[in-house]
């Protein structure tokens, strides 16, 4: 009966690691928050994402570059970042833990510099959000359109072409 007690209890917690789905721990919130990012808004976030070590694969924040837009909950992004943003207010700031699952899975991404069954960690703040074609029309908060990110490797065009190929 101990034995069986303690194979379930292992089973549980393999469980719990596998399935535990994105970490978010909010580092900032707005003390007013007037909209929420909601599936069909088009996003624009700033993000640093960063291997387990600490090494940093890519960011929005060096020189040059622009944040991200995209369209929440139209598979643009990989899933965890989708998970991650949904729910955020313009200016908030969080930390993203990303299990592979939810990422780039056994395929990585990046030509290796993403390795298979990473976890992925993020910075991420919300610049803006505006109304989606599903949503309505209009600007939420008047942010203009971002410039092209010009340099290092766009991600979010890697996460539109993981859909496309199944990853």
């Amino acid at each position: 009966m101990r034995s069986i007690v303690l194979v379930l209890s292992a089973l549980l917690l393999v469980g719990l690691a596998v399935g535990q789905g994105v970490q978010i721990k909010t580092t900032f919130k707005p003390e007013t928050c007037t909209s929420q990012a909601k599936a069909g808004d088009i996003v624009r976030v700033h993000y640093s994402g960063a291997l387990e070590d600490g090494k940093m694969f890519d960011s929005s924040r060096v020189e040059g570059r622009e944040p991200i837009e995209f369209e929440l909950g139209a598979g643009r992004v990989i899933p965890g970042w989708e998970k991650g943003i949904e729910g955020m207010c313009i200016g908030e700031k969080r930390e993203l833990v990303i299990p592979p699952e939810l990422a780039y899975g056994e395929r990585g991404a990046g030509e290796g510099i993403i390795p298979p069954n990473a976890v992925l960690h993020f910075e991420t703040e919300l610049v803006s959000i505006a109304a989606g074609s599903g949503s309505g029309s209009g600007n939420v908060d008047g942010a203009a359109k971002p410039k092209s990110s010009g340099g290092g490797i766009d991600f979010g065009v890697i996460a539109i072409a993981a859909v496309f190929i199944g990853i």
